[in-house]
């Protein structure tokens, strides 16, 4: 981690050495899509905001076509988590600043409408028709280059499935990605080493919210967060934004990695401000260097 280069104010583990209290109005739990997002347009209303991610901060030039490595740095649990059921499935998720958004394809397709009408129906969500979303899809497809892939770009493999489901008279549906001139380097799930893939690391959010205060990243795999009451006792909102699997049990101020901080400025919080403290951990065991094709992969 040392040899990375750190974006201005953010904090890695090894930098810290004793406890660091961040004040701010809400938190939120997750940098990836869902976090990412809460976070940048809180902070565009000038909210202060803190972030708190579990795992560690990765930049673009880190990433390799080694997947042993990214296995370990990019994901939990190795990628190989499963959900129950009948038949069980197989799913991978990230665990980095990101999230999963680093180490998916980036397959951007907006809500289905029955699935929007069954929310409304079903959980008593308002607002949130075709016509309501509309607006808001459309400025997050501007925001990660959400658009179909440069003719060019598009790998043998594919050319050849499309010719196949011509000659059935299947119908091919184009596929939109958050990307911007995606190289086809086939190396999403390491992570994209050319920015291309507009994932949470790279897009505006992250930027947005850097440009406004301050980043702690750090920690991973130990450390303990304290999300205290503010000046009038109350305690300000806290937003799990963890994926699907996760969120329901909203465990990462425990288990969680770091902070991100981004608001209006640097100044505490006011009512309802939260006291996040975060306490020095000692060093975690790093896992062993793998083996792969006579390599030491580190």
């Amino acid at each position: 981690m040392s040899a990375t280069l750190v974006p201005t104010g953010l904090t890695c583990q090894d930098q810290v050495t004793a406890d660091v209290r961040v004040d701010c109005a809400a938190v939120i739990v997750g940098s990836g899509a869902g976090g990412a997002t809460m976070a940048a347009e809180l902070a565009d209303a000038g909210v202060d905001v803190v972030v708190v991610e579990e795992g560690g901060y990765h930049p673009t030039e880190s990433f390799t076509a080694e997947t042993g490595r990214s296995v370990r740095t990019l994901y939990r649990d190795g990628g190989l988590g499963l959900a129950l059921g009948r038949p069980p499935v197989l799913f991978s998720e990230g665990r980095c600043v990101g999230g999963s958004t680093v180490v998916n394809g980036g397959m951007s397709w907006r809500t289905p409408a029955r699935v929007l009408d069954r929310w409304a129906r079903e959980e008593d969500v308002a607002a949130i028709t075709e016509q309501d979303m509309e607006p808001h899809f459309a400025k997050v497809e501007s925001r990660i280059s959400v658009a179909l892939q440069d003719p060019e770009t598009i790998g043998r493999d594919m050319q050849l499935l499309k010719a196949g489901a011509d000659a059935k008279g299947w119908t091919i549906i184009p596929n939109l990605r958050n990307q911007l001139h995606c190289a086809g380097t086939n190396n999403c799930t390491n992570g994209c080493p050319t920015g291309a893939k507009r994932s949470m690391l790279v897009t505006k959010y992250p930027a947005r919210a850097r440009a406004r205060g301050t980043v702690v990243r750090g920690l991973p795999g130990g450390p303990d967060h304290e999300v205290r009451k503010g000046g009038d006792g109350r305690r300000g909102p806290v937003c799990p934004a963890r994926g699907s699997q996760r969120t329901p049990s909203d465990g990462a101020l425990r288990r969680g990695g770091g902070c991100w901080r981004c608001g209006a400025d640097s100044r505490p919080a006011g009512p309802l401000g939260i006291a996040v403290k975060f306490r020095a951990a000692r060093p975690q065991p790093q896992p062993s260097p793998e083996r792969q094709g006579g390599r030491l992969l580190r």
